[in-house]
C-alpha cells in the first residue's frame, strides 16, 4: 500500500492506472453503488487501481474477487477511457482526479455477488438504464 501523503502527491500530479470490469449476465450489466469518492452514491462498474508489479490481468482477477467475491478466467480487453473529475478520493486534493481505465469484459458465471465494503449494493441493469456518463463511455467502447 502507498502511504497516504505519497498517494495524495501522486494523485495531484499523474493519472492513476485502473482496470474496470464490464460484467455481463446475458443482456444485463453488473453495477455497484459506490460508498466512497470518486462517484460516491453512483452506480458504476466494478474496478480500481492497478498495483505496481501487477499485470492488468492480475488486477482484473483481484478486483473481480475483491468487489464481487467471484473468480474468472474468461476475460476480454475491450478498450480504455479517461475519467477526469473534481471529486477526488481525498477532500484536500484540489486538482480533482484523473484515472486511465483499461476495460475488460467478463461473462458472469453467477448472478449472485458478494459486495465488498466499498459498495452499498449491486444490481443487474439493462444498458439503457445505466447512468448517462457510464452509458456514453460503454457505448464508445462497445461500438468502436
Amino acid at each position: 500500500m502507498i502511504p497516504e501523503p505519497l498517494y495524495k502527491q501522486i494523485m495531484e500530479n499523474v493519472p492513476i492506472l485502473c482496470v474496470d470490469l464490464l460484467v455481463k449476465n446475458g443482456d444485463k450489466i453488473l453495477l455497484l453503488k459506490r460508498k466512497n469518492k470518486p462517484l460516491k452514491g453512483y452506480w458504476w462498474i466494478p474496478g480500481g487501481r492497478v498495483y505496481k508489479n501487477e499485470t492488468l490481468l492480475e488486477a482484473v482477477k483481484r478486483k473481480y474477487f475483491e468487489e464481487c467475491g467471484l473468480k474468472t478466467d474468461s476475460v476480454k480487453e475491450i478498450g480504455t477511457y479517461d475519467y477526469i473529475g473534481s471529486d477526488a478520493v481525498f477532500d484536500d486534493i484540489k486538482t480533482g482526479i484523473h484515472t486511465l481505465s483499461v476495460v475488460f469484459e467478463i461473462k458472469a458465471t453467477s448472478d449472485k455477488i458478494k459486495v465488498d465494503e466499498q459498495h452499498a449494493e449491486y444490481g443487474w441493469f439493462e444498458f439503457e438504464d445505466c447512468p448517462k456518463e457510464l452509458k456514453e463511455i460503454l457505448n464508445r467502447l462497445i461500438n468502436k
